[in-house]
């Protein structure tokens, strides 16, 4: 049963446009034209052509058009097959893959896809094959996630069992890597639809997760997974549990540990070194925990265990969620709160609306608000911006859920900050608040009266002085105005009973009342009385703010975010006013335009007329149109405003007047509508006489004047802004019966402009008028230049200027008077004759002069060609003029039928995204208010008009234009050059066909000798417009080999663009793979395959090898850099000639010539092998699909061989494995026999020496590092030079070996040495059993003899890489004499403690690299001998190598199913890590052993002792342990060897580095993460320590691991545990040691502040216990008196201390007042008293006023005497 029901379109997108739109047979009859054609493309993998049919389907896509569920499964078929694929070109393959995603991205679709096509694809990234190839990661291989992660929710459940048993083999701990490996794919790969699996899977998964506890990065993992388990199955209408009970107290454990609580001295619980290894190439995503917990959770509801844990939770975080006790917690926290809340409505609101067809519904949300409410309240004060934002939308879908629950207490906090009692920081909090829950307020019967009394109150807050709390207010009004219709429907204009209402319900909330009544309707109507004095004190409040606003210095200030929030509230505001109300503030604001003249916030009063005018346009025009235009003309003619120029940025202040005023008239010209053809005349007046008569920067606004003139007239826009409409919503629109009412986006009916022929006509005879007289008087002021010669002055440049501005915003305005005439798009790469097919859908265009248009757009064209090369002629110098005529050709180029030049579409799309943010609702679609819902309508005929826009065909004129852009683009001034280059990217945008005329002349422009061309050539070339299409094959290999020639720049100027233009070409020179690996089997057409061209590759790689040659070092670098994407490639043949080139640049003099060659080398020898295993078949080699010599696939009960696969982990075995068995070697195909044959002479024993010789020159600083990437060049360059006839062969390098591993070498030879060892050793795999066996002696005896007696502090490092290097990931077997050999330094008699350490720590290093494979036979006991060895490295290296040894002997299984059947019925599977008989042996015997040591040890002896040595190197083994994976091996012993055994050596104060290490171990026990069964154990031993032990140092310890053990693990405690931990604590208070005492008061306020459950019962027994102590201890200075008194004194004290912020509850006044009355006692009980009440006046000092409520004047007199003044 599918429960989402959603049909994907919620909009009335066809519908609400004002043209008739095509059929939806239409659409389907072009959709079914792209897919054939796409299909046919694929077909023939003509993939050029694909990707223009690709293209086009996902344009159809875009445009909302609805796609049959049939076609689209066959359309996810196809892509998923092609995405899946090996040997695609990648530009097409990532075009290809997010065509996928698109398709995908609804999860409501019936279709299974096959998961192994794409596992082998991602295995060749995560798994690779192990052999002697190197394959570099292509980046578009890395985009795989995106696939598995929409791809996933298609896999069959079925596959289930088989994903677990491809992919459970891969786990193992010895290498990390592979953990998280495994973690990842098994959570990526496993579907998600069903429970049907639950109870045999889930007890895997979270077996996984507890051998992954200590991780943040599996706790992220495993939590992601099981959320999209819950909603997947959720949505497929699954019902069940997902998790038990123990595993979602296992769940909250470690969301608690991730919310990064500091508790007593831990501060987190991760192990950041296991962490460390979780990083992966493909598996990048970042994790949102808290938004995947909380959708987890909320579809497991209703819940009551959900929800009784998240009540535990909140308990116990409740006091970090306080702003005064903020830290790197808080952002974490306030993250769970906002998507729990987010999630819940979610699923909320689509179950009301049956989107979501559940059995059993969510609920109401009281019981959520229950638990959130308090700490939502408390997080919304925090002083961070982002927290702030999360914790009031938190508390916005609060109020939604639960409104009689939210609105009072948020009331009770908003009315103090808004009468300033408070500080102001809550001010602008409330203010916040106020506009996210005014939705919730207007709607609310009882709590909407008081809406008008907080709009009063929060006025003030428009405040030139606070821009943020302006910000805040405007906001507010904003969502008022857009809920309720500002009106007064008062009966009498009288107030006064709502007045009384208010503060009758102001009294009841001081009062903490919770029965408020039901709400009035007259109430709410008798407070609309108060709109017209709050209209007239807003808009004097505006006035005010205006006046007092600086300059805005950057669109980001705090005045320009002030201004923007003042534009954006004034529409909606204006629009809701009643007309009476409107006349007054059109009033006001004529009059205020009339008083003042503030040109610096002329654009925000701009604003304000545009908003007065949208909601009421005839009566705004007759009340400003006539004074505006009267004073334009008097401050033209009386002041001469407008008249000279202006030398600099800033508006002269004879100028500004006009300004404002024009800015003015442009805010009623924007509006548009029917007014502007009734205003033509007078328009048409002022904009000629204001370009006749100005020549200052009031240019600028006229050109805006004249653009906004002529879009008003010509563009589709709605002239709709109504609040509500009567027809739509089908009742009220006005007062109060239509507060908060939203109109239904179905139902949506909007008044359009559409240009009427008048409007064309005029607006055709404007512009062409207009334009014309602007063309004249620029040829008029060149005619005067040319007369002159060129010699004219400043004012001439003026005169330039301002016509191409006024000639530039024209053509802008005039945008939709034009169009393209073509039928579909156009591409240069694939020929579309005789193409049958248009993409132009109906967009509403009428042009009925379009010929004449055309026409004279031609001639300006001709102007702006006859302009430019006036320009570049007589004035190539003048910038200014050059700018903004550049400008110009960028909107003649970019402006037809779309604005492309101005980007309207984002521009519009990014606007509307902010703004609608505050009205989004979780589940709700589309429920904005009306206002948006219009927006919506217009951002979708935009982009109707920008799909209908295509490239224009090429003119002559558009041939002129562009030669000149090319020209301009590389002159001499880099400021010109810059605008030129933008224009023509613009133009080739625009202008169909025409980059492959204009990419030769820049080309050839690189061949100039003056660098500011090649300067200006290569920026363009690296443009957006030319970029994308400079791959080409005829244009790739000459930019390459220019770019070559040029890398011998020298000026850093040049030095910069040549380096970028060379990267990006590098990145493209790859030649495309050689075969294609397609299968095309979810095709339905077949077709001939479109050759592919290697000819240019080839032509290429020839010349390269030339320039490489080259003599300058940097040219040849460069080509050699550039011959590596075809040397490392399959797509072209081997050349002898580019790898003797390659082998020879190796032993260069030059560093970074060998630097580049060694790279190639590497790549080619590579390739050489990789086609050897492949047999030469190119189609096995592009799959790598190897014929690997001794490889046999068998049974793995049947494995006897040596494992090849060893990425086999230790958890469970895969059902075959990969075995190797020595055999014949590999043969060499043909081609490859034949490279070989050429370069074996140059690669001889000379060229080999040489090599080396550079290898081993000193480093430049340090001791450098083993090189791991020459280890791995030796292992494949000794394979191959081993089948190179007359090649250096390892037999020939073994004297060299031998000579740098010497004694005597220097430690830089040495390393050399070791990587050259290293090199050997892995060269053998593919040799025959005898010369491998030989080679290996060999090369043992020599390793021998460095490791016994050759090692030094400067070169252990080298030969530990050089062992791991060899171990890693192979089966040691094959190493049968080295293993042995390893064994044998263990050996720690008779040497020396650097010898000892240093032969221990590479056997340490060699059994990492083995890891679980890894059999040491009685190493473990042997070392265990020397527990007690007398230096300090040794016993380190002893500590770490038992750990390792122990960790690397884990429990597995032999075949998935035993695993899952050994965890089925089980909440966590089997037990992680059980300690084996043989380490609970080892760990009796050594504990057992410092008790010994102990015993004998004298007390306060200083020197070290067989007891203090030991110690220290037990802590050395369980310090490595306690910080890895293996933890829980040790767990089980802490509570009766460890932690008791951990105490005495912390009184052990003589040895400082013991102590040390003591504490430091002490920490990690209380934070280590404990398995739900060990908890009860380390419960009882800490119980028994605190009521047992008589050393009250131990006592006093043991309550800081308590503290964090208690905190971390509270889900798990039990009940029992937990009373006899609090027995144990209560019972600590009475102790005789003061710091015991004060120790359990500070862990007993921690207990109960930690636990809800009980939490009111077992705060009243323990305040009854300590009262009645109390009173039965009197005052006294006697020792027992005190402490009898001191202890109950603590008890009350940790009671106060568990709720530091909250409000007083019932019991705490007689508490704290019982404390204050004892504060004259002795001390110390005085001085605990006094600590107590200053900590809580502290806290509670902001909120005093409120809470001094709770207590009586007798208790409030207690707390005021002399002696303890805090309260007084």
């Amino acid at each position: 049963m599918a429960v989402w029901s959603h049909d994907g379109q919620t909009f009335p997108y066809f519908s609400c446009l004002p043209y008739t739109t095509e059929t939806q047979e239409e659409r389907l009859a072009r959709l079914s034209i792209v897919v054939d054609a796409l299909e046919h493309a694929l077909a023939s993998e003509d993939w050029p052509r694909a990707l223009y049919w690709n293209t086009e389907l996902r344009d159809w896509l875009s445009l909302k058009f609805r796609m049959p569920q049939e076609l689209r499964i066959r359309l996810i078929r196809i892509y998923y097959e092609l995405i899946t694929a090996f040997g695609i070109d990648s530009r097409p393959h990532a075009r290809f893959m997010t065509t996928f995603l698109t398709l995908t991205k609804r999860r409501d679709i019936d279709i299974e896809l096959d998961w192994r096509r794409l596992w082998l694809v991602i295995k060749r990234i995560l798994v690779p094959s192990g052999e002697l190839i190197i394959r570099a990661v292509d980046a578009e291989d890395l985009y795989h996630l995106k696939t598995l992660i929409h791809a996933q929710g298609y896999f069959p459940l079925s596959a289930t069992e088989e994903m677990l048993t491809e992919f459970l083999p891969l786990f193992q701990t010895s290498d990390l890597d592979d953990a998280f490996l495994c973690l990842y794919l098994v959570c990526g790969f496993l579907p998600t639809k069903s429970y049907a699996h639950v109870d045999r899977v889930m007890p895997t998964i979270f077996h996984l997760w507890n051998l992954l506890g200590s991780s943040h990065v599996a706790d992220a993992v495993i939590i992601e997974f099981l959320s999209r388990w819950s909603r997947d199955a959720f949505l497929s209408g699954q019902r069940g549990n997902l998790l038990t009970d123990t595993q979602l107290d296992y769940l909250f454990t470690h969301l608690l540990r991730l919310m990064k609580i500091p508790v007593g001295n831990s501060t987190g619980g991760s192990h950041k070194s296991t962490d460390a290894y979780a990083k992966s190439i493909f598996f990048n995503r970042k994790y949102t925990t808290a938004k995947d917990v909380a959708r987890l959770l909320v579809y497991m509801l209703p819940d009551d265990r959900v929800y009784a844990r998240l009540q535990t939770f909140i308990d116990a975080t409740e006091n970090f969620f306080h702003p005064s006790n903020s830290g790197a917690w808080i952002t974490p926290l306030a993250s769970v709160l906002y998507e729990l809340v987010t999630f819940y409505q979610l699923r909320k609101n689509r179950e009301e609306s049956g989107e979501y067809q559940s059995p059993e519904n969510i609920g109401p949300g009281d019981r959520l608000v229950d638990i959130l409410l308090k700490v939502t309240f408390m997080a919304t004060y925090n002083r961070s911006g982002d927290v702030q934002n999360l914790a009031q939308a938190a508390l916005q879908g609060l109020a939604m859920l639960a409104p009689d629950k939210v609105i009072p207490g948020a009331l009770k906090r908003i009315y103090p900050s808004l009468q300033g009692l408070v500080e102001a920081h809550r001010t602008a909090v409330s203010l916040h608040d106020l506009g996210n829950l005014t939705s919730v307020l207007v709607v609310h019967p009882r709590w909407r009266t008081h809406l008008t009394t907080l709009v009063t109150l929060a006025l003030p807050g428009i405040d030139a002085n606070d821009l943020g709390k302006t910000s805040m207010t405007l906001m507010f009004l904003t969502q008022v105005a857009h809920a309720v219709s500002i009106e007064d429907v008062s009966t009498d204009g009288d107030i006064s009973r709502a007045q009384q209402v208010v503060e009758r319900d102001l009294q009841l909330l001081e009062e903490d009342a919770t029965d408020f009544g039901p709400g009035d309707l007259e109430d709410t109507r008798s407070s609309t009385a108060a709109w017209r004095d709050i209209v007239s004190m807003l808009l004097d409040r505006i006035f005010i703010l205006l006046q007092n606003l600086p300059p805005t210095t950057s669109s980001s200030s705090g005045e320009s975010q002030a201004q923007n929030e003042l534009i954006c509230a004034m529409t909606p505001i204006c629009v809701a006013l009643s007309d009476e109300l409107f006349d007054l503030a059109c009033r006001k604001v004529v009059d205020f335009c009339q008083g003042h003249t503030l040109y610096n916030v002329a654009d925000t009063m701009s604003g304000v007329v545009n908003a007065l005018c949208k909601a009421r346009p005839h009566k705004t025009w007759h009340a400003f149109f006539g004074p505006l235009t009267a004073s334009i003309r008097s401050e033209v003619l009386d002041n001469h405003a407008g008249s000279t120029r202006s030398g600099g940025a800033d508006i002269l202040p004879r100028d500004r007047g006009l300004v404002w005023y024009i800015r003015c008239l442009e805010g009623l010209v924007d509006a548009g509508g029917p007014e502007l053809i009734a205003h033509r005349k007078e328009l048409r007046e002022l904009v000629s006489f204001l370009m006749g008569n100005c020549v200052s920067q009031a240019t600028e606004f006229i050109g805006i004047l004249v653009s906004s003139y002529l879009e008003g007239l010509v563009e589709t826009y709605p002239t709709d802004h109504r609040r509500l409409v009567a027809e739509e919503v089908g009742g009220a629109v006005t007062g109060i019966e239509s507060w908060g009412r939203l109109t239904p986006a179905n139902a949506l009916r909007i008044t359009w402009h559409r240009a009427s022929d008048e409007e064309l006509a005029e607006a055709t005879e404007f512009f062409i008028s207009t334009a014309s007289d602007v063309i004249a008087g620029i040829d008029e002021a060149i005619e005067t230049s040319r007369a002159s010669a060129g010699k004219v002055r400043q004012e001439w440049s003026d005169v330039i200027v301002s016509r191409l501005s006024y000639l530039e915003n024209l053509l802008a305005g005039a945008t939709e008077l034009f169009e393209s005439s073509r039928a579909f798009r156009s591409d240069e790469e694939v020929s579309l004759d005789n193409l049958q097919y248009t993409s132009v859908y109906p967009y509403g265009r009428r042009v009925p002069e379009r010929a004449r248009l055309d026409a004279f757009r031609d001639s300006i064209g001709l102007s702006l060609h006859k302009w430019h090369n006036y320009l570049t002629a007589h004035h190539a110098d003048d910038v200014l003029c050059f700018d903004v005529l550049l400008l110009v050709f960028k909107t003649w180029f970019g402006n037809v039928g779309y604005q492309r030049a101005d980007g309207s579409q984002s521009k519009l799309t990014n606007i509307y995204v902010e703004d609608i943010a505050q009205f989004k609702v979780p589940g709700r679609r589309k429920a904005y208010p009306r206002p948006y819902l219009v927006r919506r309508a217009l951002l979708y005929h935009v982009q109707r008009t920008k799909h209908a826009t295509l490239t224009v065909d090429v003119t002559p004129t558009h041939r002129l234009l562009l030669e000149d852009l090319q020209q301009t683009s590389i002159g001499a001034y880099t400021e010109i050059r810059a605008i030129a280059q933008s224009a023509l990217n613009m133009a080739l945008r625009s202008v169909a066909d025409v980059r492959s005329s204009v990419i030769p002349f820049f080309l050839d422009a690189l061949d100039s000798s003056d660098q500011e061309i090649v300067k200006g050539a290569l920026y363009t070339l690296s443009g957006k417009g030319i970029k994308s299409f400079i791959g080409r094959s005829e244009y790739f290999p000459r930019l390459l080999r220019k770019l070559v020639l040029l890398s011998n720049a020298d000026k850093p100027s040049m030095m910069l663009p040549v380096k970028q233009a060379y990267l990006e070409c590098a990145l493209k020179s790859r030649p495309p793979p050689p075969v294609c690996v397609y299968e095309k089997d979810e095709l339905s057409v077949k077709s001939d395959i479109v050759g592919r061209d290697s000819e240019r590759q080839a032509a290429l790689r020839a010349d390269l090898v030339e320039l490489a040659r080259s003599a300058d070092w940097r040219i040849a670098g460069a080509a050699m850099s550039s011959l590596g994407a075809s040397v490392s490639s399959l797509g072209l043949p081997l050349s002898s000639e580019v790898a003797t080139l390659t082998f020879s640049m190796a032993i260069s003099d030059h560093p970074a010539l060998r630097t580049i060659a060694g790279a190639q080398i590497n790549h080619f020898l590579g390739l050489c092998w990789l086609r050897v295993l492949a047999g030469g078949d190119l189609t096995r080699a592009a799959t790598e699909e190897l014929l690997v010599p001794g490889r046999q696939i068998v049974s793995a009960s049947e494995a006897d061989g040596q494992l090849r696969d060893t990425r086999v982990g230790w958890l469970v075995w895969p059902d075959e494995v990969e075995i190797f068995k020595p055999g014949p070697s590999p043969e060499v195909d043909a081609e490859t026999a034949k490279i070989f044959a050429d370069l074996g002479p140059t690669v001889s024993l000379d060229w080999f020496v040489r090599l080396v010789g550079f290898w081993r020159e000193e480093p430049k600083e340090g001791h450098g590092k083993f090189r791991t990437h020459v280890a791995h060049f030796l292992r494949l360059f000794f394979v191959c030079t081993r089948r190179m006839t007359g090649a250096v062969t390892l037999e020939q390098a073994r004297p060299l070996i031998t000579e740098l591993c010497g004694r005597d070498q220097p430690h830089f030879h040495q390393r050399v040495g070791a990587e050259m060892l290293a090199g050997a050793m892995g060269s053998l795999r593919y040799e025959s059993e005898e010369y491998a066996a030989e080679t290996m002696s060999w090369c043992t005896e020599l390793l021998k003899d460095v490791l016994h007696t050759g090692l030094t502090p400067e070169n252990l490092s080298y030969w530990q890489s050089c062992v791991t290097t060899t171990l890693r990931h192979r089966d040691a077997r094959r190493f049968a004499n080295l293993v042995p050999l390893l064994l044998t330094l263990a050996d720690l008699d008779d040497t020396s403690a650097f010898a000892a350490s240093a032969r221990l720590s590479v056997l340490r290093k060699a059994i990492g690299a083995i890891g679980w494979r890894f059999v040491g036979g009685d190493l473990a006991s042997q070392l265990a001998r020397h527990l007690a060895h007398p230096y300090k490295r040794v016993r380190d290296e002893i500590g770490k190598t038992l750990s390792l040894l122990w960790a690397s002997r884990p429990r597995g299984y032999k075949n998935v199913p035993d695993l899952l059947d050994a965890c089925a019925g089980k909440d966590f599977g089997v037990a992680a890590y059980p300690p084996s008989p043989a380490l609970r042996e080892c760990m009796q015997a050594t504990f057992s052993q410092l008790a010994i040591w102990r015993s004998e040890r004298p007390p306060g002896a200083e020197q070290p002792t067989a007891y203090t040595t030991g110690c220290k190197t037990t802590l050395a083994w369980l310090s490595c342990g306690i910080d890895s994976t293996e933890v829980h091996q040790l767990l089980p012993f802490v509570p009766t060897l460890i932690l008791p055994e951990l105490l005495h050596m912390l009184d052990v104060k003589e040895d400082h580095d013991l102590l040390v290490l003591a504490v430091n171990l002490f920490k990690a026990l209380s934070n280590a993460v404990y398995p739900p069964e060990q908890v009860h154990p380390m419960s009882q031993s800490l119980v028994e320590i605190m009521t047992t032990h008589k050393q009250w140092h131990h006592r006093l310890r043991v309550m800081a691991i308590l503290q964090v053990f208690y905190y971390r693990n509270v889900f798990y405690i039990g009940v029992a545990d937990r009373q006899a931990i609090l027995d144990a604590v209560v019972l600590l208070l009475s102790d005789a040691q003061l710091e015991v005492r004060e120790g359990a008061a500070s862990t007993l306020s921690g207990m109960i502040r930690a636990s809800s459950t009980q939490r009111d019962e077992t705060i009243d027994r323990l305040i009854r216990l300590f009262q009645s102590q109390l009173d039965r201890a009197p005052v006294s200075r006697s020792q027992q008196a005190i402490l009898a008194r001191h202890a109950p004194i603590l008890g009350l004290s940790a009671l106060v201390s568990a709720f530091p912020y909250d409000s007083p509850p019932l019991w705490l006044p007689e508490v704290l007042a019982r404390l204050a009355r004892s504060a004259d006692n002795p001390h110390p009980i005085g001085a605990s008293i006094k600590r107590v009440l200053a900590s809580f006046k502290k806290t509670h000092n902001d909120t005093w006023h409120i809470d001094q409520k709770a207590f009586t004047q007798e208790q409030l007199d207690d707390l005021a005497e002399p002696s303890h003044t805090y309260f007084a």
